[in-house]
């Protein structure tokens, strides 16, 4: 009967058998792409700028609006009344 700490190396795993590590490399793609797919990531990221950005200019044109209603002296109102209808203008493409 052989002995597990006999250094003897048939091929049976034991406890006390050192593991080498292991030198070969997984395979690179070839083609310059890298192993992670960075598309889906890149449009969560763009994905979420947008929301924010859409939220924070929702936020501004409600505070303006309140301001130009609530607002106590008139040259304020007519003030924010002025920024509201320049954040509100149709921008014009082309």
């Amino acid at each position: 009967m052989r002995s597990i700490r006999s250094g003897d190396d048939s091929g049976a795993l034991s406890p006390y058998r050192k593991l080498r590590p292991s030198t070969e490399r997984p395979p690179r793609p070839s083609d310059g792409r890298t192993s992670a797919p960075v598309l889906p990531g890149l449009l969560h990221d763009t994905a979420t700028l947008t929301a924010t950005a859409s939220l924070l200019y929702g936020g501004i044109l409600a505070i303006v609006a309140l301001t130009s209603v609530l607002a106590r002296t008139p040259e304020r109102r007519r003030d924010a009344r002025s920024t509201l209808t320049i954040l509100l203008r149709k921008r014009r493409s082309g």
